[in-house]
């Protein structure tokens, strides 16, 4: 069976200071953007040799996607293409996803863990995250190069930051 052929959408790129982003437009009109956000504050930058960042997409002005329509493959080879290409731009970059508590999470997480596994995408590893609450469960990934230094030690250190919801001191 043949794979297909990944086909994102035409991008731009803006950078800001602690922020990439990345704009596209849709077939629907609708206007994205992914947002690649400095979270060195976090980890302790101090700690590790490495650069990180907090990913989010969200829709811009007042389109929303049309509800009950097809899935849009385009938007899912866009991520994957923006992320492939803050991992060819930066070394020994880590970026964490969140997802809120909206009654979505769950929807989402799995579509994002779709998109990744669909695109096979060489040297990067997603390691997930639960973190349960008597009120709410915090659902979170972790991508990173699969040969990042120390990524052990960076995997340990965000467990702790989501259980006590701050940096551990060295």
């Amino acid at each position: 069976m043949a794979s297909r052929t990944p086909n994102p959408y035409p991008c731009t790129k803006e950078e800001e200071a602690g922020r990439i982003s990345y704009a596209f437009v849709t077939d629907q009109h609708v206007h994205y953007r992914a947002y690649f956000s400095d979270y060195s504050y976090m980890f302790g930058s101090h700690t590790f040799l490495c650069q990180f960042y907090s990913f989010d997409l969200v829709v811009v002005g007042e389109l929303r996607p049309p509800k009950f329509t097809q899935v849009d493959q385009r938007i899912a080879d866009t991520v994957v293409n923006c992320f492939s290409a803050i991992f060819q731009a930066i070394d020994n970059v880590v970026i964490t996803v969140y997802d809120s508590s909206d009654q979505a999470e769950l929807a989402r997480k799995r579509k994002f863990t779709k998109w990744f596994n669909d695109a096979d995408v060489a040297d990067i590893e997603k390691v997930d995250f639960e973190v349960a609450d008597e009120s709410y469960t915090l659902l979170s990934s972790v991508f990173l190069h699969t040969s990042l230094p120390d990524k052990d030690a960076i995997l340990d250190r965000y467990q702790l930051i989501l259980e006590g919801g701050n940096i551990p001191l060295d």
